[in-house]
């Protein structure tokens, strides 16, 4: 199972490095890795505190959606893929 999301984290750099960005090589993938965290660690921790201050699983989980995908987007435009 590792290696498959290993695999599937390269998959998902080249794809918002060459499709999304525009940009071409690997150099960046360690700043991808890096980025990916910070945005799981965001929607894990909003997450948690949704859920305790008592919204569903589904409410909550929507909610870090509209907080993490702008916020991804903006951390690989502007840090990553500068």
């Amino acid at each position: 199972m590792a290696i498959a999301y290993v695999l599937v984290g390269i998959l998902g750099y080249w794809g918002h490095a060459r499709l999304a960005f525009g940009e071409r090589g690997w150099q960046k993938i360690v700043r991808y890795g890096i980025a990916n965290l910070f945005v799981w660690a965001v929607n894990a921790g909003l997450l948690h505190l949704l859920i305790s201050m008592g919204a569903g699983p589904v409410l909550a989980q929507a909610i870090c959606y509209a907080v993490t995908v702008p916020a991804g987007y903006l951390v690989m435009r502007w840090w990553v893929f500068r």
